[in-house]
């Protein structure tokens, strides 16, 4: 219960950092034209704290690995705001689903190959300490460092960035504060813009607690280990893959609104099956027979629950794409930078404010799915605002109602 609340807390002080600084930082982006200088310290600074990770183990003092997490949290999620901003600079706006969809589909193959690796380093034990004790675990760290950097390379090198504007820093920090100011203060003016931001705030909520805890939970419930969990995060990998490019192609038919709110019902869904799982029944009442002696994934709930795990991560990869795509959309071009900023924020008091109330729950009710149960009606009131979301319409979507009806 306690590592619980204190991996809660730990991502809510990375939330906070974010809501502090993404839409800052984006704005000052926008006044100064380019983005990859920022892509580009935002890679060195997340895979240092990546790496910092392998001083992670027993007898360390806490927080300083607690730091580390927060310093390559921070940077990663800020790396999204310069990256989604650059997609509609370099698709058009009928293609920009699909190339979010399948971009979030590689992000996530390449993520599942990382894990192959590292599942393989650990039946290997290639990693053994100064004391010959094998620390494999704490390679995982480095290695995501090392992946980030090294895969960051073709699009600092090769995709175009914007023109600079020629500002000195202290211009362009002090017009992308008036940009964030201009932007609180006419928030209520951006229409569909302020209730997407609204809904991903809610509905993001939801989701990252699945994400953050979704591994806990199996580990606490049927006794997973480093091995198993592995496992876990290669079985669900390939489902969100195809859930980004499935998403993307559906959104080109029906619109990223319509792609979104499927998806949200479907993960609010499985997570519920997910948490109805226990060693020897699943959805609270069906007993399943287990053997004292199951190997590894062996019993029949943990199947259950890894078909749980499937269908959310599916729906997860398309809540992805659709939601970065429905944005790009709606969103004002010439402020696109910043609005990510703003979006990001959202994504980002989410990220703070979930895991908060659900260590809170987790502590009050001292039961750990009493604390996650809260994700589900996030996940449905999320779908509630994003319905009220008009999305223009786009050549080739059917059902997307135009900006005229937006406006009118």
């Amino acid at each position: 219960m306690r590592g619980q609340a204190l991996w809660s807390y730990t991502h809510s002080i990375a939330g906070f950092a974010l809501v502090m600084l993404g839409p800052l930082l984006g704005a000052i982006a926008d006044a100064g034209g380019r983005r990859k200088p920022w892509l580009l310290g935002c890679t060195i600074t997340a895979g240092c704290g990546c790496m910092a990770l392998w001083w992670a183990e027993p007898g360390i003092t806490p927080l300083v690995i607690l730091i580390a997490v927060i310093l390559a949290t921070v940077s990663i999620e800020l790396l999204f705001v310069f990256a989604n901003a650059m997609l509609p600079s370099i698709a058009s706006e009928r293609r920009i689903g699909v190339l979010s969809g399948f971009g979030i589909a590689l992000g996530q193959l390449a993520g599942m190959l990382s894990l192959v690796l590292i599942w393989f380093a650990i039946e290997r034990s290639v990693a053994p300490d100064v004391t010959g004790e094998v620390t494999i675990e704490r390679i995982v760290g480095p290695v995501a460092g090392l992946w980030l950097v090294v895969f960051m390379l073709p699009l600092l090198l090769l995709v175009p960035d914007r023109a600079s504007r020629e500002l000195r820093w202290n211009r362009a920090i002090g017009e992308g504060m008036g940009r964030v100011r201009t932007t609180l203060i006419e928030a209520r003016k951006l229409g569909d813009v302020s209730t997407f931001l609204a809904a991903r705030l809610v509905f993001h909520s939801g989701v990252n607690i699945v994400y953050l805890f979704g591994g806990i939970i199996a580990a606490t419930t049927f006794g997973w280990g480093t091995r198993e969990l592995i496992l876990y995060g290669l079985w669900a990998t390939p489902f969100v893959v195809l859930g980004g490019a499935v998403g993307g192609l559906i959104d080109r038919r029906c619109g990223a609104r319509s792609t979104l709110i499927a998806a949200l019902l479907v993960g609010a869904l499985t997570f519920l099956v997910m948490l109805a799982c226990e060693q020897d029944r699943v959805l609270l009442f069906v007993t399943l027979p287990r053997s004292e002696d199951a190997q590894m994934f062996g019993t029949a709930a943990e199947w259950v629950y890894l078909a749980a795990v499937a269908g959310f991560a599916g729906a997860a990869g398309a809540v992805m794409a659709s939601s970065r795509t429905l944005f790009a959309r709606i969103a004002p071009p010439e402020r696109l930078t910043e609005l990510f900023g703003v979006y990001t924020l959202a994504s980002q008091v989410a990220g703070f404010v979930g895991p908060v109330v659900v260590g809170a729950l987790t502590a009050v009710s001292a039961h750990q799915k009493m604390g996650l149960l809260v994700a589900v009606p996030l996940m449905l009131c999320g779908t509630f605002l994003v319905r009220r979301v008009r999305e223009p319409a786009i050549m080739g979507s059917i059902r997307s109602p135009s900006r005229a009806e937006n406006t009118a």
